[in-house]
């Protein structure tokens, strides 16, 4: 009897420290489980992670340094908020929502110095606008778009390229990647345009989201109009 009872007892601890473990095992298996886990995978953050979550190499180093920043102001947060966000960034509709809601830039006129100051012999500009996503103030993923163009007193006349990058992603879920860049001149106001695939997950009970996120800068014989970005 006593063999039997000392039997059923280990196995029940045999069972307890497997579900134990596999619930230790998951949450370091997600670096959004708990604000502690959040705060070692940033302290952790390196390049490698940051090229595999589709940020540019231009912006490696750049986005590692973004990481320590992100570290600091999140142990800033009060623990309440800190949930919050990893609640957010782990929940597909209010990352669709912190795209949706990234503010639209319009600049004056006056704040570029064009290319035609620089170089008498050169009627060109260079324009570029940054796509911010945002959750509790916390700039997540940012994207970029650099456009060049020709122009005369009148306005762009010719397109002469766009380009795309992903400056900074910090949120583990998301994976990016740019897809494709065009620009063009209508009515003598240039667009530049660059596209980015994301992918959110996989998630729990749910499996991967796929969108895509479109940033476009805008300008005209006095250089940068305005900027903004969507999802579809």
């Amino acid at each position: 009897m006593r063999s039997k009872l000392f039997s059923f007892l280990m196995c029940l601890a045999l069972v307890f420290c497997l579900s134990v473990g596999a619930s230790v095992a998951k949450e370091k298996e997600n670096p959004l489980a708990t604000p502690q886990n959040y705060a070692e995978y940033l302290a952790n953050y390196d390049k490698a992670e940051a090229l595999r979550l589709g940020v540019d190499p231009a912006y490696i180093t750049q986005a590692v340094q973004d990481a320590k920043d992100a570290l600091e102001d999140f142990q800033a947060m009060s623990t309440e908020n800190q949930k919050k966000l990893l609640d957010y960034m782990q929940s597909p509709k209010m990352l669709e929502q912190s795209f949706t809601n990234a503010k639209v830039e319009k600049v004056q006129k006056q704040e570029l110095i064009s290319d035609y100051a620089m170089q008498p012999q050169a009627s060109t500009k260079r324009v570029s606008h940054e796509y911010k996503m945002t959750l509790l103030g916390v700039d997540w993923t940012i994207y970029v778009v650099d456009g060049k163009y020709e122009y005369d007193k009148k306005g762009a006349t010719k397109e002469l390229g766009a380009s795309g990058y992903v400056k900074k992603n910090l949120n583990p879920l998301v994976q990016t990647s740019k897809t494709s860049e065009y620009d063009e001149v209508i009515g003598g106001t240039y667009y530049g345009t660059a596209v980015f695939d994301y992918k959110i997950g996989p998630l729990e009970g749910l499996s991967y989201q796929i969108g895509s996120a479109y940033c476009r800068v805008t300008g005209d014989e006095s250089g940068k109009t305005g900027g903004r970005g969507w999802t579809e």
